[in-house]
C-alpha cells in the first residue's frame, strides 16, 4: 500500500503503530523520497525512540504536519529492509514470545516477561561472524547489527549507532550464563551492558553470519529467515519526517 500510494504521487505517509509497522511501511518507501511520518502506538516504540520522536499524540501529529525531513540509512537483510536493529540468536526467540503475549503486558513489559521466560531454556550458538571481511568464530547468545540505538522495548543495544552514518554498529553477546543475562538486562536499558568482557561492539557495513544449527533472523521485531545471511547498509534510502 506505502508503494503504490508513493507511486500515486502522495509525498506523505503516515505510520500509526509500531515497529512492525514502520517495518513494513519502509519496506515499501525505500528509496522513492517520500518521507515517512511516525505517530508512535506500538508495544516498543523503539525507532520513534532512536529518532527521538514525541511519544505523546499530538505532539506527534504537529511534528508530521511540520514536515522536517531527514535522510536516513537502511539495513538489508534476506531481501527485506529494516529501519532499526536486526539480530539472531536468544532475541529471535524472544521476539516469537513477545507476538505470543502481545496484549498480555501493557509496553515494555511484555519484552521483559519475554526475555526471562525465553531463558528458561534458550542454548547459546556457535557462529562465524564476518564483518567487512574478517572473520571471528563466537558461541554468542545473541548478535544485534544496528542501524538505530534502541530494541525490545527500550534497550540501548548499540549506544552509539546512527541512523545517518553509513555503517551498522554490531553488538556480539557472548557465551554469557543465565545469572550473567540476568544480572545485565537492566544494563542493556541503561547502555552499560558493552563493560562486560563477553560483550563485543564492532562497526561495519557489511556483516555476514554464519552458524552451526539454523538460527532465525529479526529485524524491527519481525521473523525474516533464518542463517546463514548477510546484512549490507542501504544508505540515505529512507526519508523520515523529525522533530
Amino acid at each position: 500500500m506505502a508503494r503504490q500510494a508513493a507511486e500515486t504521487g502522495f509525498q506523505r505517509i503516515i505510520s500509526i503503530g509500531g515497529d512492525g509497522t514502520i517495518h513494513e511501511i519502509a519496506n515499501g518507501l525505500a528509496g522513492t523520497g517520500v518521507a515517512l511520518g511516525i505517530i508512535p502506538g506500538g508495544n516498543g516504540n523503539d525507532f520513534a525512540r532512536t529518532m527521538n520522536l514525541p511519544r505523546d499524540p499530538q505532539r506527534a501529529l504537529r511534528c508530521v504536519a511540520e514536515a522536517r525531513v531527514k535522510a536516513v540509512d537502511l539495513g538489508v537483510v534476506n531481501g527485506r529492509y529494516f529501519v532499526n536493529v536486526a539480530g539472531l540468536g536468544f532475541d529471535c526467540e524472544v521476539v516469537r514470545e513477545v507476538s505470543r503475549r502481545k496484549g498480555s503486558f501493557a509496553g515494555s513489559l511484555v519484552y521483559l516477561y519475554a526475555v526471562f521466560k525465553t531463558l528458561a531454556s534458550y542454548t547459546n550458538a556457535d557462529v562465524l561472524i564476518d564483518i567487512d571481511g574478517t572473520k571471528r568464530s563466537r558461541r554468542v547468545l545473541m548478535l544485534a547489527v544496528a542501524n538505530g540505538r534502541y530494541y525490545g522495548g527500550g534497550m540501548n543495544v548499540a549506544p552509539h549507532a546512527r541512523a545517518d552514518d553509513g555503517a551498522f554498529d554490531i553488538c556480539v553477546a557472548g557465551d554469557l550464563t543465565r545469572p550473567e543475562v540476568v544480572v545485565n538486562v537492566p544494563k542493556m536499558y541503561l547502555g552499560t551492558h558493552l563493560s562486560h568482557p563477553k560483550v563485543e561492539y564492532f562497526r561495519g557495513v557489511r556483516v555476514r553470519v554464519e552458524s552451526e544449527r539454523q538460527l532465525p533472523i529479526q529485524c524491527d521485531g519481525e521473523l525474516v529467515g533464518n542463517t546463514p545471511a548477510e546484512f549490507t547498509v542501504s544508505a540515505g534510502s529512507l526519508t523520515v519526517i523529525v522533530p
